[in-house]
């Protein structure tokens, strides 16, 4: 893959880039007060090969929709070039632009309509240049045309997006390899943290359920512990005398599923086996030093790794909104601004809340392996959880939070039309960075207060460790 990769950036990197340059040379003559005097305006036009390789069959078309072309020719040339004129566009063709070469075609047009009354909006000085050649081919415009300005963001877009992607895809897939030892390592330690984790819950969670009811023919899981290789729970429980405490309450829970799983048990069988698993369990969280077993040392790096995660997971909702930009662009194009609204926004924000609440979910999930805390007197297990109700809580906070996108608010409504798309348009490129930045800024802001803000308000959970009596 990484092979794949490096050879289509090699390929991309050695192929002709044509690029076109438009300027209105005669500033006196392009002005407006000059433009109803004599009707004219004059252009230069300029295509330079950027590439490392030669440009092939190339043509350039140049039009403009008011104008009729009077006069052309070349200021600069650096390959023979021939030139024909059809249906008001003036065409040059090159057979071979040398990587480096450029030429320039000075052209002069005439207004169309400069005999009309509202000569300001006839004789405006648009313009339309094509090249196209073997490798490829661009065209420039200054029209505000819908579908012309759709063109060149999907141009921008889209272009070698594939390769962008495969690229990323490989790089990481690269950097996995070269820390399969760390993360294989890492994976170790957090399952660690997390079987501490599910042991000592799960032992609570019997405890007080024999609390409240000591007749309860529950049936308890003890798989956790049991399946577990032994090497792998001295490991973790390294010390004798928490080691046999819990082995025993497991094996005494075992014992009371094979007396409780007999079709016919009488409720003294029921109460007593209860009363053993509830002495025992009560024995194994007060006597088992839990807060010694937190993972502490490695547990400083999850939290990184966490706010890590966060950050590519915020661009995925990011361009959740982004990618529809183009696609609902092109389908609403034309109808209504009511259309925009329902197929656009609504989607959008569909898929916004979606994202985020699924990405959020995982993160939410991951947290809970090892950001859960144990008092300092062993009294109390605090914890995230995400039951269906709180999962529930979650996908109206994505909606709240991320769901709805914040620029159309702050530009007072729901407006869509191409202005919405001046963010990725060369008439003002340090704003449209700055722009870009300082959303995908809120949006990291906005991720990161629904998955570390809101889990400690809606889903911490704490859970008594001692009981009142003894504590």
């Amino acid at each position: 893959m990484t092979l794949f990769v490096f050879n289509n950036i090699v390929a991309d990197l050695n192929q002709a880039s044509v690029k076109i340059d438009v300027e209105n040379f005669d500033d006196s003559i392009s002005s407006s007060n000059s433009s109803n005097s004599n009707g004219q305006v004059k252009f230069q036009t300029v295509a330079i090969n950027n590439g490392r390789s030669p440009a092939t069959n190339l043509r350039l078309s140049l039009s403009y929709p008011n104008y009729n072309i009077t006069q052309y020719d070349t200021a600069f040339q650096s390959e023979n070039m021939t030139f024909s004129y059809y249906n008001s566009t003036l065409i040059a063709e090159i057979g071979r632009l040398s990587s480096g070469s450029a030429v320039a075609i000075n052209t002069t047009g005439i207004c169309i309509n400069k005999n009309t009354d509202n000569n300001n909006t006839k004789c405006l000085p648009y313009y339309i240049v094509t090249a196209s050649y073997d490798q490829g081919s661009i065209f420039k415009t200054n029209m505000d045309s819908p579908i012309l300005n759709s063109d060149v963001l999907l141009n921008v877009h889209s272009k070698n997006e594939l390769t962008i992607l495969t690229t990323t895809f490989a790089i990481a897939s690269f950097l996995i390899a070269l820390s399969f030892k760390r993360i294989r390592h890492f994976k170790k330690r957090l399952d660690i943290s997390r079987f501490i984790f599910y042991i000592v819950r799960e032992i609570v969670s019997i405890r007080d359920t024999l609390e409240k009811n000591i007749l309860s023919k529950k049936i308890f899981p003890f798989e956790i512990w049991l399946s577990k290789d032994e090497n792998d729970k001295r490991h973790v429980f390294n010390d004798y005398d928490d080691y046999n405490y819990i082995d025993e309450f497991y094996t005494k829970l075992k014992e009371r599923d094979n007396e409780l799983s007999r079709k016919w048990v009488d409720k003294e069988t029921v109460k007593k086996s209860n009363e053993e698993c509830l002495a025992l369990a009560t024995d194994t969280i007060e006597n088992v030093n839990w807060a010694y077993y937190k993972d502490i040392e490695d547990r400083k790096y999850y939290l990184p790794i966490t706010i890590l995660i966060s950050i590519p997971c915020t661009l995925i909702v990011f361009f959740a909104f982004e990618v529809y930009k183009v696609p609902f662009l092109l389908f609403v194009l034309g109808l209504p601004s009511q259309y925009h609204i329902v197929f656009y926004y609504f989607i959008t924000i569909l898929a916004r809340t979606l994202v985020s609440f699924t990405l959020a979910r995982e993160i939410i999930n991951f947290q809970t392996s090892f950001s859960y805390d144990i008092g300092v007197n062993n009294d109390i297990l605090s914890f995230f959880t995400l039951s269906k109700k709180q999962q529930g809580e979650l996908l109206i906070f994505s909606f709240l939070i991320l769901g709805l996108p914040i620029l159309p608010i702050l530009q007072g409504g729901f407006q869509f039309d191409l202005t919405e798309f001046g963010l990725i348009r060369y008439e003002n490129p340090p704003l449209a960075y700055e722009t870009f930045l300082s959303l995908v800024a809120l949006d990291i802001i906005r991720f990161s207060i629904l998955t570390f803000v809101i889990p400690r308000f809606v889903m911490k959970r704490n859970l008594r460790i001692k009981s009142d009596n003894r504590s």
